[in-house]
Parts: structure tokens; sequence; C-alpha cells
């Protein structure tokens, strides 16, 4: 019988890194796929937005993935924006969002189980991010259990 690989399950956040360091801190951690988990993949910060990170990540040899519905909707993006910051109860919005992302949450599911993945947002701190929710859920139906990774740098949270 053929034993299956052990994988990993990551997150991360880019705030305060340049590009360059966050692909050096992915391949520290033996990240081979880095899952996109924003609902809108634009930023400001150079190399971050969808094509330009895509990109990166293959020159890095790390694949890139990225599903939309996994990202937090507008309406709760401004919620949280009204409040300055994810709430208990914008979290518990979210996770009712998640769970009817079916498809998706399979997807990641699968992707998690067999290839050591980093799941993507903005923010420094998972506490503070919906990356969090997403990892649970993954690692409740996966159980592969998730690494936050701290990747901040140069004073960032």
């Amino acid at each position: 019988m053929a034993r299956r690989r052990r994988t990993s399950l990551f997150t991360a956040g880019y705030e305060g890194l340049s590009l360059s360091q966050f692909l050096k801190q992915l391949n520290a951690a033996s990240v081979e796929v880095l899952f996109d988990i924003r609902y809108r993949p634009q930023s400001r910060k150079p190399g971050f937005s969808k094509n330009k990170l895509a990109a990166a990540c293959k020159r890095a040899g790390i694949r890139y993935l990225h599903d939309p519905k996994l990202g937090t909707p507008p309406d709760q993006m401004e919620a949280m924006k009204a409040a300055g910051a994810y709430t208990p109860q914008i979290f518990k919005r979210y996770r009712t969002f998640l769970l009817k992302q079916g498809d998706s949450l399979e997807q990641a599911v699968e992707v998690v189980s067999k290839e050591n993945t980093c799941l993507l947002c903005y923010e420094a701190d998972y506490r503070t991010c919906h990356r969090r929710i997403v990892a649970e859920e993954i690692e409740r139906r996966s159980g592969v259990p998730v690494t936050h990774l701290s990747l901040a740098v140069n004073g960032a949270k």
C-alpha cells in the first residue's frame, strides 16, 4: 500500500514585505502552492497583483492559484472598514458565507491534501484576517494542521 505524503498548510500576509522577501520566506517553508484567497487580487504594493504575483511565483518554482469565492465579499469588506477591523460578528458572518462555497472549499482541501500550500491575503496578523477562518475550515476537513507564518519585517505588525 502506498504511503500518503504528509503535507503542510500555511497562511501568510504580505503586509510590510517586498515581493522578494515574501517569496524567499515561502521557499524557506517549502511552499509548493500559493493559494490567493483575496476577493480582488489587486494590490498597490508592487508585484502583489494577480498576474505579476503569478509570474513571480512561477519563476520561484511555486504554483499560483486564485479563488475569489474564498475572499471577503464586498459587503463584508465594507462592514470591516466601517468597524475599523474585523469584529467577532464580521468573522461569524464570513464563516457563514464561507460554508456556502462548497466547490471552492473542496478544491482547496484537495490541493492542501496533495501539496504544501500557503493561503495568501494582505494582513500580516492572521488573527485580523479572514484567512484564519478559511484555514480552520480546511484543517477541519483535511486533517492537515495549519501554521500561520509570521513573515512581517521592518516594523510591520
